[in-house]
């Protein structure tokens, strides 16, 4: 057990305390008791301001170690070398303190020795071979490591799985100082096809269309058929050709069903030495289709967006501005909503103010098509509507004014001599005072009735 300070640095304001403190002693040894008392004090409580300063916390050493071998026992690894032996070996190796705990995974996560007991390892248990869920397994190794022990987690896998996302979790880890070490299997394996994995969007909408990507990895160019399937209907089973190496096959797929679907994919090819890791599935949530509402500032200029958004298959409401809706609950049944040039006079306060709400609290869509009747020419300035959108409803008003062309004639003539021509010169200059970027300005000088000087615009 011992301190440790997270910012020792304040640490070295302690050294001419101390030092000051020394000679103060040295200098002042006929001060009575309680004076020597009281600047000790003061002496202290500035050391301990330092030390909270510092950030001091006490650190408990830890004997032993905690260490949760997993073990891959799906399909893929039937190949690979014998690793049991080795994991039971391990433990003759353990100190006093160490503990030891086993796992094996295929889908799911068995728990086939705990911490407590060192009794022989039951390889035999009945997990879900089909299918290597690393991730799943690294969840579990984590929940049963106490958090003030130090724990580590080695994984024995040949790596490939195709469920979840092992690396992801594994970052997680580290960043909770949870180190993973890696034995990986080596398989004795000649030509090989696997299914890596299924990429779909995790939330559709029924009657959506989407890409469904299957990831394949082939040590060999071969040729099989892939079956694609939706829950337990067959909705793509055809030939198709397999590189060697890392491929992606992409298939357009429509939603169907409600609630959680599952989307698996199976290869079977030709003299493919593995079959068990020829599949994988994923999962998507299907809500019900999205629902748009589009409003019209005047008769029929909605109409084109009507059709288009029908024409998609999705669910649009077209109606009238004096008819958009009053409360904010009448908004929550659409994803979005469209205003095809309408003006401010058609809506109410309280409408603009739950349009606002609908967009910024509830998250959903707004666009703003314009036209005669919106934006600034709709009086939509200092609205709620501006609020919500990336302009400004009104030009600022620098902005409104033209840039200027002025001509000084001056005359130069006998008569302007003296004051006259002083007080024509000052009004030159005032003049250029007031002028902008844009603006230009030419001079003149003229005597009786010819022009002796000329400056152009600039």
């Amino acid at each position: 057990m011992f301190f440790s300070f997270s910012k020792p640095y304040y640490l070295l304001l302690s050294i001419p305390i101390l030092a000051y403190t020394w000679w103060y002693f040295l200098k002042n040894k006929s001060d009575q008791f309680l004076t020597r008392a009281m600047y000790m004090l003061r002496t202290l409580t500035f050391l301990f301001l330092i030390i909270s300063l510092a950030g001091p916390s006490l650190v408990k050493s830890i004997d032993g170690q905690w260490v949760v071998f997993l073990a891959d026992l799906s399909y893929s690894t039937v190949h690979g070398e014998d690793y049991t032996q080795w994991i039971e070996e391990s433990s003759r190796f353990m100190g006093k303190n160490d503990k030891m705990a086993v796992l094996v995974f295929g889908k799911d996560t068995q728990l086939v020795r705990p911490f407590s007991k060192l009794t022989p390892i039951n390889w035999q248990v009945d997990v879900e071979k089909e299918f290597t869920n690393i991730e799943g397994a690294l969840k579990v190794a984590a929940g049963l490591l106490p958090g003030d022990v130090n724990g580590r987690i080695v994984l024995i896998s040949d790596g490939y799985e195709n469920i979840g996302d092992s690396l992801a979790f594994g970052k997680m880890l580290q960043g909770n100082n949870i180190p993973v070490d890696v034995y990986p299997l080596q398989l004795k394996i000649g030509n090989e096809v696997a299914v890596k994995g299924i990429n779909i969007p995790a939330n559709t909408y029924k009657g959506q269309q989407v890409l469904v990507e299957v990831e394949l990895e082939s040590t060999v160019d071969t040729e099989g058929e892939l079956t694609l399937f939706w829950e337990n209907k067959v909705i793509y089973k055809e030939g198709v050709k397999i590189s060697k190496g890392r491929q992606t096959l992409v298939f357009p797929v429509a939603i169907i069903g409600a609630g959680f679907q599952r989307v698996k994919a199976v290869f079977q090819g030709k003299n493919d030495t593995l079959l068990e890791n020829n599949r994988s599935e994923a999962i998507t949530f299907v809500d019900s289709p999205p629902k748009v509402l589009v409003v019209e500032g005047r008769k029929e200029i909605g109409t084109a967006l009507y059709h288009v958004f029908k024409e998609n298959g999705i669910d649009v409401t077209l109606i009238k501005g004096e008819d958009f809706p009053k409360t904010l609950e009448g908004l929550l049944d659409y994803k979005g909503i469209f205003f095809v040039d309408v003006p401010k006079y058609l809506l109410s306060e309280s409408s603009l103010n739950n349009l606002k709400a609908y967009v910024e609290i509830i998250g959903g869509g707004f666009v703003a098509i314009g036209g005669k009747n919106s934006f600034g020419m709709g009086h939509y300035g200092d609205s709620p509507l501006e609020e919500i959108l990336p302009v400004t409803m009104e030009v600022e008003s620098q902005q409104q004014l033209p840039g200027i062309e002025l001509v000084l004639v001056i005359d130069r003539s006998g008569s302007m001599d003296g004051e006259k021509l002083n007080m024509a010169k000052n009004a030159g200059v005032s003049a250029l005072d007031i002028l902008g970027e844009k603006d230009k300005l030419a001079l003149s000088l003229s005597k009786s009735c010819n022009t002796i000087y000329r400056r152009k615009f600039q």
